[in-house]
């Protein structure tokens, strides 16, 4: 634990919590770099611990820099199985009576750090959610479906929060998220519920997380003035893919945690479109037809972007991701229902007959 006296030689006020920012990194040096300095600019930042799940690139020689800087940066590695396992691997090695766990492509606004310590000193057994919107500079640098694809989803999910439709911990986003250090180790370390190869790990892990400091006790609050901007960059492609892993985590998540997501099926996050719609997509994501339809969409969201027409460029690209979603949904939910046919999925998950299209 940092003393008072090595804090107050970096103008942090006493009466707050210790903090350790925990980055998880792969192979973005250069705007990781961009991100440690916004960080150790913030008084309220005990440590930073960074954790390179496994960087080819200069990751390494970066952090060591600002360590013979600032000796408040440290280099872990990671296991390089991602997210919240490399997540995992940084906290374990945090001395902070707070955890803040951000995203290597978030930036911190000014203050940022030290609101998240103050609502920890003011609130108990809470997860605090910061506000991490895309960066407007990327969303005016000309037609990006993938990155307008995920700004839309985000902001979806804020809105929800800020109306409060439903607890903030049933949607946990990491990226700009505090806990504190014994709340992380009770619910991370002593209520580990599922096997760290089940399909759930793919894209919902967050969510999961949220379920787990849900079932301890925990509640989320979401702090907008929290603030981080997201420097978010993925291809069309592989977004879709992301949407497909997103479809059969969704499945999956729904069988280990059904008391808080009800049955889920494949056509669960359609059931709100049209009828029309929703039977295009059910067609499209058919076994036989799937690869030359996402394929086709994919270029058609191209077609239209180069064309000057964004709007259908754009609906084209959610098509496919919602088509790709669905295929994901499916494939899971019949792979539980083999494998439910043989033995207690719930035991070890489906792995070995879970399909990808």
């Amino acid at each position: 634990m940092k003393t008072n006296e090595s804090l107050l030689q970096h103008g942090a006020d006493p009466s707050l919590p210790t903090l350790s920012v925990v980055i998880p990194t792969r192979n973005r040096a250069e705007m990781l770099s961009q991100v440690i300095e916004r960080v150790l600019a913030d008084n309220a930042t005990t440590e930073l611990i960074i954790v390179d799940d496994g960087s080819t690139d200069d990751t390494a020689a970066t952090v060591e820099r600002w360590r013979e800087q600032d000796p408040r940066v440290r280099l872990v590695a990671g296991p390089c199985k991602g997210g919240n396992q490399a997540r995992d691997a940084g906290a374990v090695q945090a001395s902070g009576e707070v955890i803040l766990m951000l995203d290597d492509d978030v930036f911190p606004s000014t203050g940022m750090i030290t609101g998240h310590a103050e609502a920890h000193h003011r609130l108990k057994e809470v997860l605090v959610f910061g506000y991490m919107p895309v960066s407007q500079k990327l969303l005016s640098q000309g037609f990006a479906p993938a990155v307008e694809a995920y700004n839309d989803t985000y902001e979806t999910v804020c809105d929800g929060w800020r109306k409060q439709h439903k607890p903030v911990l049933a949607n946990l986003w990491m990226g700009n998220v505090s806990i504190r250090r014994t709340d992380w180790e009770r619910v991370s370390i002593a209520a580990k519920v599922l096997p760290r190869t089940a399909p759930v790990w793919r894209r919902r892990e967050d969510q999961e997380f949220g379920f787990r400091c849900w079932a301890a006790g925990l509640k989320g609050v979401f702090m907008p003035e929290l603030h981080g901007e997201h420097h978010y960059t993925r291809s069309l492609d592989a977004w879709i893919r992301n949407e497909h892993d997103s479809g059969v985590s969704n499945i999956a998540l729904s069988r280990y945690y059904p008391q808080y997501m009800g049955h889920q099926t494949p056509s669960t996050p359609i059931q709100h479109m049209n009828v029309v719609l929703r039977g295009v997509i059910k067609l499209l994501a058919c076994q036989a037809v799937y690869p030359v339809a996402i394929s086709v969409l994919a270029q058609l969201s191209q077609q239209f972007a180069s064309l000057r027409m964004p709007r259908l460029g754009g609906n084209m690209a959610k098509l496919a991701t919602r088509v790709a979603a669905y295929r994901g949904a499916a494939d899971e939910a019949a792979a539980w229902e083999k494998a439910s046919s043989g033995h207690d999925p719930s035991a070890s998950g489906p792995d070995a007959q879970s399909t990808t299209a």
